[in-house]
Parts: structure tokens; sequence; C-alpha cells
């Protein structure tokens, strides 16, 4: 016994149409933004604009961080060259110093800077918490000072700072 068998088959036939051309349309999407994805012009799709919100030359006023994915592609690509030198002029957190160690090279501070560091998390799950590992120098540093705390920032000020990273010309 069919459960709709009350409701005339015209009507279950215009039901099935109506969403036959629901589900192709959610197709037809999802293949656009696929596309679009897949065929991103590189020169538009730039991971330290992403990361850092900044141009060439970059400067860097109040970053809190964020996935440290784009910001570790975002490092090996101003180690690449996609930026001369990035400028730290201000709070520089959590993914933000991690990018600034990796990509020290090209990083260099100014007497505002100021590196946060904490214990970082996983996705929207504040208790899964995780601990990114800097360069040798910076983790003593880090450590000295109690480590990586797990609620607030330990900051690193300019005194500190511009014994890791140079201090850039001036602006």
């Amino acid at each position: 016994m069919r459960l709709l068998s009350w409701v005339p088959k015209s009507v279950l036939m215009v039901g099935r149409i109506v969403w036959g051309l629901f589900a192709l349309l959610g197709m037809l999407i999802t293949g656009l933004l696929a596309f679009e994805i897949v065929n991103l012009d590189p020169r538009k799709f730039d991971p330290v604009a992403l990361a850092l919100n900044c141009d060439d030359p970059c400067i860097v006023k109040d970053n809190p961080g964020g996935s440290i994915y784009l910001f570790q592609v975002a490092a090996d690509k101003v180690l690449d060259g996609a930026r001369k030198r990035v400028i730290i002029d201000g709070r520089c957190a959590s993914s933000c110093v991690f990018f600034a160690d990796k990509a020290r090279a090209r990083v260099c501070i100014t007497p505002r800077a100021v590196m946060g560091f904490h214990q970082g998390t996983v996705g929207d799950d504040k208790r899964l918490r995780i601990t990114l590992h800097h360069s040798h120098d910076i983790e003593q540093w880090v450590m000295k000072r109690g480590g990586y705390p797990s609620n607030g920032m330990l900051e690193m000020r300019f005194a500190d700072a511009k014994k890791f990273w140079p201090v850039c010309p001036s602006l």
C-alpha cells in the first residue's frame, strides 16, 4: 500500500517535477560555485591580503589572528616574494604572531608593535586546545613567562619584540 495513495497522480507528478527542478537548481548553483572556486585567478586570490588585511607594503595595525592555515599560507607567500616587507605597527596576536615568526625574514616592527600569544582552539569548540609552536627563541621567551595562557593573552611588547624582529626604518 502506498503512503500517498489518496493523492491524485497528477498532483504527485507536479510535486516530483517541482522537487526535481529544485534539485537541478541546487546542482547548478553548486556547480557554478565549484567552477568559480576552481577557476580562481591567483592574482585575485591573495592569502596575505586575506590574513593580514593589507596591501603592499603590508602594514599590520590591529590583527587578532584567525585561521592558522591561512596565516601559514600567507607566510609562505611572503617568503616567496608576495610582499617585500610586512610592518607590524600595532597589535599582532595569535595566528598573526605565528605568521610574523614564520615570515620573520621579511617582517619588521615599530615601537607600537605588541605581539599576543595564547593557547589556540580548534574550530568553534573552545574546550579543545592546541599549542602552536614558534621558533625556538620565541618559544623559550613564552615558556619563561609561564607558557601559552588558556585564558587571556601573553603580550610581548616592543622592548622584548625587538630582540626577535628587526626594527623598521622610519615610516
